[in-house]
């Protein structure tokens, strides 16, 4: 389906105060960003929240995700402060590369109460029904780094803390092992 919101080469743009429900895709895909703020926004079922490629100096302040997929994703992102929000999750609360990447004093919870858009058919994603299907959180974080899309650097120093975290099936997700396809681009370094 259609994204809520899409924009390549957006520059210094304020997203505040509003609620997005059941997107098609991705609620937010932005790629090639500098200077992106998302503020108090509520993103109900639907794919990921808030997705982004090469994007750089990223605050995700005071939102509440929750996600029938990856509730805040992408790779090859820099200088990203997600803080203070309420994130639920039927795939990863993270599925994220890149570096300079700060996660703090957020809530991390599952099951989600919107399941895993992959579990749906055609007929209920294009309906907006929720359905049936798996509610449970698979990881807190996922590293994500994929291969054929020109990574500009190394991935690392990504901390995570103050962050509580309740259902979560695993903490980490980090398989650089080749058979993964969402982890076939840089590695992390540190």
């Amino acid at each position: 389906g259609v994204h809520g919101i899409t924009a390549i080469g957006a520059t210094n743009c304020m997203f505040r105060g509003y609620t997005l429900r059941r997107a098609g895709n991705w609620a937010h895909h932005f790629r090639l960003g500098n200077g992106l703020r998302f503020e108090n926004v509520t993103v109900e079922a639907g794919h990921d929240g808030v997705h982004l490629r090469a994007c750089d100096r990223v605050d995700i302040v005071g939102c509440t995700f929750r996600t029938g997929d990856d509730s805040i994703a992408g790779f090859d992102n820099t200088d990203v402060h997600v803080r203070d929000c309420d994130i639920s999750s039927a795939c990863s609360a993270f599925r994220f590369g890149g570096r300079r990447v700060l996660i703090e004093r957020c809530r991390l919870h599952g099951p989600c109460v919107h399941p895993f858009r992959g579990s749906l058919d055609r007929k209920q994603k294009e309906e907006g029904a929720d359905g049936e299907g798996r509610h449970n959180m698979l990881s807190l974080f996922t590293y994500f780094s994929m291969k054929g899309f020109g990574i500009r650097q190394n991935a690392g120093e990504i901390v995570l803390r103050d962050v509580v975290v309740e259902g979560a099936d695993r903490f980490l997700q980090y398989n650089y092992s080749g058979n993964e396809v969402w982890s076939s681009g840089v590695p992390l370094t540190d």
